[in-house]
C-alpha cells in the first residue's frame, strides 16, 4: 500500500482532501447541534432591550466587542438590515474579548440599560471610530445623558457580571472564537457579514422555519 501511495501521490492528496472535508462536515454538525441545544439561552434577552421588532419572526443574535474594528464596520450593515426588514428581532450579546477596556465598555452598556439608554449607549460606542479608552467610555456615557456616578456603581453589579459571564459561556458552548459572530435562526455565522450576507442568512432562517 505504501509503495502504491508513493507511486500515486494524487491518490494520497485525494485522501487527505476527503478527510479534511469529512472533519469539516463533522465539526459543522457539532456546531449546529450546539446552537440548537443553546437556542433558548441565546435568544433570551433576560430583560435587556431588543433592537428591531421585538415580535419579529427571525431572531438575529450578534456577539461583538466595542474595540473590534470589524464589529464597528458591520454595525452599519446590521442597521441597514433592520431599516429594510421590519420583521427582525436583534439580540445584542456583549462579548468583550479584546481588552480590559472592552469589558469596561460592555459593563457600561449593560449598566446604561438600568437607566433606559442601552441602545443609545450601544450606538455611540459602536460609532466611535478610534480605539476606546476608559475615559472615552465615561465621556460617551455623559454625552448620552447617563448619570455616570450611578453608572460606575451599576457596572460592578452581580447581575451585569453574570450577564457577561453567561455570554462567554454561550460563546464557548457554540465554538465562537472571535467577533463579530452571528446566530441567525438556528445557524452560526462566524465573522463579519455584509448586508447581502445578512439578508441571505435571514431568508435561510425563514425558509427553515416554514419547512
Amino acid at each position: 500500500i505504501k509503495d502504491y501511495l508513493v507511486s500515486n501521490p494524487a491518490v494520497m492528496q485525494e485522501s487527505i482532501e476527503a478527510l479534511q472535508k469529512h472533519m469539516q462536515s463533522e465539526q459543522s454538525r457539532k456546531m449546529e447541534g450546539a446552537v440548537r441545544d443553546n437556542l433558548d439561552k441565546l435568544q433570551n434577552t433576560a430583560g435587556l432591550p431588543v433592537a428591531g421588532n421585538p415580535q419579529g419572526d427571525v431572531t438575529v443574535v450578534e456577539f461583538f466587542d466595542y474595540n473590534c474594528g470589524y464589529c464597528k464596520s458591520v454595525n452599519a450593515e446590521v442597521k441597514a438590515l433592520l431599516a429594510e426588514d421590519k420583521n427582525i428581532r436583534l439580540v445584542h450579546r456583549e462579548y468583550p474579548i479584546l481588552s480590559q477596556v472592552s469589558k469596561t465598555a460592555a459593563e457600561a452598556a449593560l449598566a446604561a440599560n438600568l437607566q433606559g439608554k442601552y441602545l443609545q449607549m450601544h450606538d455611540q460606542l459602536m460609532g466611535y471610530t478610534d480605539h476606546l479608552s476608559e475615559e472615552d467610555v465615561y465621556r460617551i456615557a455623559g454625552e448620552v445623558g447617563l448619570d455616570v456616578t450611578r453608572l460606575r456603581t451599576d457596572m460592578q453589579s452581580a447581575a451585569i457580571q453574570a450577564e457577561i459571564a453567561s455570554t462567554r459561556a454561550l460563546a464557548d458552548a457554540i465554538s465562537i472564537r472571535g467577533t463579530p459572530a452571528f446566530v441567525i435562526g438556528t445557524n452560526l455565522y462566524p465573522g463579519a457579514l455584509d448586508k447581502s450576507g445578512l439578508v441571505a442568512a435571514v431568508a435561510r432562517a425563514r425558509a427553515e422555519k416554514s419547512a
